[in-house]
């Protein structure tokens, strides 16, 4: 039994004529006639009273047309799934999320658009550290990430960069540096440093210490954590004063300051997206596409 013997046995039923139900199809009566009786017999079932102008269905044939609709709208919608699957328009996409990128417009920017033209597609987000993020990609357990950092490429893994964003100073509320309206680099020298990412060589921070470098000093660091919103905290208690991306001010704090670096000691970190280059799954394409798209740079 084929689906088409299905198709053919279902507009029989409704047009309850032979000819009608042939002109339908678009085929001749008689291969019609022909193939409802080769039903009939592979089923082992009558499922049609034949008069000399019409067909009916018998009791059999009511429950065979019930269950024939089942079967052809379970083949449809099969067939249906499996294109929009392949033109991205359903499946999975894992992306991955540094604490920082988390916060910047553009990274959520991206997911939301992505979400709007692609609804079926099942977004799943995880975070972590630039380094963990770029493991998961190359093992396969993400598909994309945000990265702060733009390293090179690999045989496996591409990146795309996304913006580049300010760093700005933040201060405890009670810092001298707290009421200036922008800040130098070389002021802080005398300050206390909380260092993030220390122990991971992917991070922002060598980039502030080679930047306190040619301003002249060494950072001094008083505290160290792994991720950046920690920092943030420490800050906030006094701990002392670090650079964050500009996108940090939305974290917000009746204890923080957040005050930009004057002109000349300016430094932009970057927010990259890494993905697999051979990803050959459309809705990873997709999601690459509209990145690209909406990238600032």
């Amino acid at each position: 039994m084929e689906l088409r013997h299905l198709r053919y046995f279902v507009a029989v039923a409704e047009e309850e004529h032979i000819t009608r139900a042939a002109q339908r199809l678009g085929i001749q009566q008689p291969p019609l006639s022909q193939q409802i009786q080769s039903l009939e017999r592979e089923i082992g079932v009558q499922l049609l009273q034949r008069n000399p102008r019409s067909v009916k269905l018998n009791a059999a044939g009511r429950v065979f047309l019930n269950e024939a609709r089942k079967v052809l709208s379970a083949a449809d919608n099969a067939v249906r799934r499996v294109q929009e699957f392949d033109m991205g328009k359903e499946g999975n996409i894992r992306v991955g999320l540094t604490n920082s990128s988390s916060l910047h417009k553009k990274a959520l920017e991206i997911i939301r658009t992505c979400r709007s033209e692609y609804p079926l597609i099942d977004f799943k987000i995880e975070e972590g550290n630039n380094h963990d993020l770029l493991v998961a990609l190359e093992q396969e357990m993400i598909d994309a990430a945000f990265l702060r950092v733009d390293p090179e490429g690999s045989e496996t893994v591409a990146f795309m960069g996304i913006d580049m964003e300010d760093l700005v100073v933040a201060l405890p509320l009670g810092s001298p540096f707290a009421d200036h309206e922008e800040i130098a680099l070389a002021d802080l020298r005398e300050q206390s440093f909380i260092r993030y990412g220390q122990g991971v060589s992917l991070s922002i921070w060598p980039h502030i210490e080679a930047h306190c470098e040619q301003a002249g000093f060494h950072p001094r660091i008083s505290e160290e954590t792994i991720r950046i919103l920690p920092a943030v905290h420490l800050v906030a208690a006094g701990f002392g004063v670090t650079l964050l991306p500009k996108s940090l001010e939305t974290v917000g704090s009746t204890q923080l300051a957040f005050r930009p670096l004057r002109q000349q000691d300016r430094l932009r970190v970057p927010l990259s997206l890494a993905y697999r280059r051979h990803a050959d799954a459309q809705a990873i394409r997709r999601f690459v596409r509209v990145a690209a798209q909406l990238s600032s740079i």
